[in-house]
């Protein structure tokens, strides 16, 4: 009696501890199977169709080779220890039939990644319940639909799921009873998944840092995400990069800590939400971020830009957008390249930006219809790259005779096509030729035409400047008066800061008023001609909106 309890004992004792198996099923069109695992293992195969062809064996870390006749075959693996397990490299992998009760290692990256005919059939769900890393898991199974129980797979402890579903084109599930409470990257996770649409709308993000193209070509996809916790998301760069389908609202997002918004909506052809109340005050780089968004038009006019050195093709296509932008604070920002190319609507006054620090605008108004603001006080000093700045720009028609062009600035096609008249042609070569500050060995492209007033000044540039001009032409009909043409160039003022109780202004006279704005915009505060108190004012970031006889000028402090 004795000796039966113990090996009931023992029988129980075994089969408490006994394993399930994981069951897949692998091809073998050349008759080799190679595992590439972390941890030992058994297995047992057969093949399929034929199952008296079968057999056991033992598995070793990193290499394990089974030579068997070419087929398909279904093979059941028992880590050994209990020991946490995964596969390194599933060449020829073609179905999950069952995950067993074994317990995965940390780290699953990659796992699946590119086995393009992979399918799960599986009844039972993973034991992720170590998982840290699902990153790359299912990239490039291409043929992979639905998974069996996934919306029900423990994700709590995952961390990385960067790259998760990419390429995964006919991926598409709900998962919204994922808990994503401790994920900190979705970079690439839906890229080019272009059939997911699933049900998302429910995860709640405490950790989350990166999105990073999250939705990037992700086609369908138009889920509800309005309710997500972003606020400690960092970089937005690409979030639904060429989502064409999405028009989701995100107007509540907290975007507060977001550094990089690069191309964020570029050709999300169907976007449009509000985005008035974001708080973009820590974001450095929106290259392209609305790039090709036709639909596009929201009130910016709040946004705190301060921050930003790259404004590279934002709104470039953006063929809807025209937001009153005026008050933007772009002291920072070194890069204008194609910002408004192709925006069909933009005409907003923008003449009090401060783009002294922008070394190229090449391209910036390229083929806008509506664009007519006089930016003639600009100060483009620093600017290097003017080429196609108004190419095709058909309604501009500005004077740029205040401009200071740089030595050597490139300036192919800078007028070509362009709006401009005889007159504020012939008032913008005067005005570049009387300038002592004009820079030397320009190659200059416009098909503007000048008159007989501007023709010693277009010779001027020529001879003393050793410009060379291209394709524009006279016109013996234009009477362009120059007689009294003045160019205003900007005074050489300075603000002592840091300022604490008042603002001590040098080198600008006739000051008649001063208007104090806020970094996002708002007006706080107006001082007529002799007050210069600021004691009054809360610490951090102003723009001051200077207002002379002659003129209206700009600049920022930092209240102590």
């Amino acid at each position: 009696m004795k000796k039966i309890s113990i090996l009931f004992a023992l029988f129980v004792a075994i089969v408490a501890y006994a394993q399930e198996p994981f069951v897949g099923v692998w091809n073998a069109p050349r008759g080799q199977i190679v595992f590439a695992t972390e941890g030992e293992f058994s297995y047992s195969y057969e093949k399929v169709g034929n199952p008296s062809i079968k057999g056991i064996g033992d598995g070793w870390p990193n290499r394990t080779e089974l030579f068997v006749s070419p087929g398909k075959y279904k093979i059941s693996i028992v880590p050994k220890n209990n020991n946490k397990f995964r596969f390194k490299d599933l060449n020829n992998f073609l179905e999950v039939q069952k995950w067993g009760s074994v317990k995965w290692a940390d780290d699953l990256s990659g796992m699946f990644a590119n086995c393009n005919e992979l399918q799960i059939t599986a009844d039972d769900t993973p034991d992720l319940s170590g998982v840290t890393s699902l990153s790359g898991l299912f990239s490039g199974c291409s043929s992979l639909e639905t998974i069996n129980g996934l919306n029900d797979w423990d994700v709590s402890n995952v961390q990385d799921m960067s790259y998760m579903f990419s390429g995964a084109t006919h991926f598409n599930q709900d998962l919204f009873r994922w808990n994503m409470g401790n994920v900190k990257n979705v970079s690439y996770m839906f890229q080019e998944a272009s059939t997911f649409n699933g049900d998302i709308h429910t995860w709640e993000f405490k950790n989350l840092e990166n999105m990073e193209y999250m939705f990037r070509e992700a086609f369908a996809f138009n889920g509800d995400v309005s309710n997500w916790n972003v606020g400690t998301v960092t970089n937005m760069k690409g979030v639904f990069y060429r989502a064409k389908a999405f028009s989701g609202d995100v107007s509540n997002w907290n975007v507060s800590q977001a550094k990089n918004m690069e191309v964020m909506f570029y050709e999300a052809l169907q976007f449009n939400s509000d985005l008035s109340r974001w708080d973009v005050g820590n974001v450095t780089l929106m290259y392209a971020m609305f790039s090709k968004a036709p639909l596009f038009n929201s009130d910016l006019s709040n946004w705190n830009v301060s921050n930003v050195t790259g404004t590279w093709s934002m709104f470039q296509g953006a063929t809807a957008f025209n937001s009153d932008i005026s008050r933007w604070d772009v002291s920072k920002v070194t890069d204008m390249n194609n910002m408004f190319k192709e925006a069909e609507a933009f005409n907003q006054d923008i003449s009090q930006w401060d783009v002294s620090k922008v070394t190229n605008m090449g391209s910036m108004f390229e083929s806008t219809k509506n664009f007519n603001k006089d930016i003639s006080n600009w100060d483009v000093s620093s600017v290097q790259v003017l080429d196609f700045m108004f190419e095709d720009a058909k309604a501009f028609n500005q004077s740029l005779a205040g401009w200071k062009i740089k030595d050597k600035a490139h300036m192919t096609n800078f007028l070509k096509e362009s709006g401009m008249d005889c007159e504020n042609y012939s008032k913008t070569l005067k005005g570049w030729a009387d300038n002592p500050n004009t820079g030397k060995e320009i190659h200059f492209y416009s098909t503007a035409s000048y008159g007989d007033s501007a023709k010693p000044y277009r010779q001027k540039l020529i001879d003393e400047k050793d410009w060379k001009i291209y394709s524009d032409s006279y016109d013996s009909s234009c009477t362009a008066d120059l007689a009294t043409e003045t160019v205003a160039q900007r005074p050489q003022f300075f603000i002592i800061k840091p300022v604490k109780e008042e603002l001590h202004i040098q080198g600008l006279d006739g000051i008649k008023s001063i208007e104090i704005y806020s970094a996002n915009g708002s007006l706080v505060k107006t001082l007529n001609a002799n007050q210069r108190g600021v004691s009054n004012l809360s610490k951090g970031v102003y723009i001051l909106k200077i207002n002379t006889q002659n003129g209206t000028y700009t600049d920022k402090i930092i209240k102590d």
